[in-house]
């Protein structure tokens, strides 16, 4: 039976309390006993749910109403007493009252329980946060810094918080949890930043390299001396870059690839740039047509050789026609090399 329908018969009761015919007594009596046994009910209902919990507004209800149902001068009391006497009435108004407390009880204790549950999973999550911190710091390594510090201070609150939990304290237990989280989502936040750093180097130090590796051929065509030291100091400044980025120190490692950079290039401008090619592809095909002419008509060899001299150059103009820098360099150092074993076997067989 609900609050609704039992509201009509409460008052149906209180009517036939008011009413002194001895003869309707026991018909009082019944439905008095019904609603003391509704009020057991719901103090029981109240009492499993307090347990479960350590809220003390919730046991301060729960003892009131126990009292106004059960103590010495409570409903129970009253309706032992017998008709008469309005006893039946202080019944009726004391199982009421207890019945109220009862459900200021469960609705605390439930409230209690919520909050119990909130709170543990904030400190269980609090938990999940630490570990990702610790795996992040144990990834980073030399590179963590402060952050270890950080963490083992987070680390030491969140064991108190779970002894303050364990303990029933819980505003105590809260407060810490949230320095914990906030503690953990500033060092997650931190190892990501370290993390886009890291990749941004290592994109841009990759992308450095490959210059360096390309002006270092160029240099080797025009043989220039001030572009091979600068081109010294950008390998060096590219090892400052690496050294740097190993100790988490990146904004140093991108000034240092930038130095790297600048050094290649203006190495690279040293060797007058294509013109320098140019030059470089002049020499070349006058020393094949030098070399050419040392070649005997019946030397299949020394022929086929020359042929690959001859199509390295013509791929070296073409390159150089269509400013293709990168590829005519490539090809003049082929050439280079072809004729070079050409050199090698003109000199073996008139050796």
């Amino acid at each position: 039976m609900n609050r609704l329908t039992r509201f009509p018969a409460i008052v149906g009761l209180l009517v036939l309390l008011a009413v002194p015919a001895w003869g309707q007594y026991s018909d009082v009596a019944s439905r008095l006993q019904d609603e003391l046994e509704r009020t057991d009910e719901i103090i029981e209902r109240a009492r499993e749910t307090v347990a479960a919990t350590k809220s003390s507004k919730a046991k301060l209800a729960l003892e009131q109403a126990v009292r106004l149902q059960n103590g010495d001068l409570g409903a129970r009391y009253w309706f032992r007493q017998g008709a008469g006497n309005n006893n039946y009435q202080r019944s009726l108004s004391l199982t009421l009252k207890a019945r109220d407390r009862a459900r200021i009880a469960l609705s605390a204790a439930r409230a209690t329980l919520q909050n119990d549950n909130a709170l543990l999973r904030k400190l269980e999550r609090a938990e999940e946060y630490l570990e990702r911190v610790r795996e992040m710091i144990q990834a980073a390594g030399d590179r963590a810094g402060p952050g270890v510090a950080i963490y083992q201070s987070a680390k030491d609150n969140l064991n108190r918080a779970w002894e303050f939990y364990r303990s029933n304290a819980y505003r105590a237990s809260l407060k810490l949890v949230n320095q914990v989280e906030r503690a953990a989502k500033k060092l997650i936040n931190a190892a990501n930043r370290l993390n886009r750093e890291q990749n941004n180097y290592e994109r841009r130090a990759e992308n450095v390299g490959r210059l360096l590796d390309r002006t270092a051929e160029n240099i080797a065509v025009c043989d220039s001396e001030p572009a091979r030291r600068l081109m010294e100091q950008a390998r060096q400044s590219l090892q400052i870059g690496d050294q740097s980025a190993a100790k988490g120190k990146y904004k140093a490692a991108q000034q240092a690839l930038q130095t790297a950079h600048e050094m290649a290039v203006r190495a690279s401008r040293e060797c007058g740039g294509i013109a320098a090619y140019e030059n470089r592809y002049e020499e070349l095909r006058q020393k094949a047509d030098r070399l050419a002419e040392q070649l005997r008509p019946d030397d299949r060899t020394g022929q086929e050789i020359m042929n690959q001299v001859q199509k390295q150059l013509s791929l070296a103009r073409e390159y150089l026609d269509h400013d293709r820098d990168e590829a005519a360099v490539a090809a003049l150092k082929g050439a280079e090399l072809t004729l070079r074993k050409l050199e090698q076997h003109l000199t073996n067989l008139n050796g």
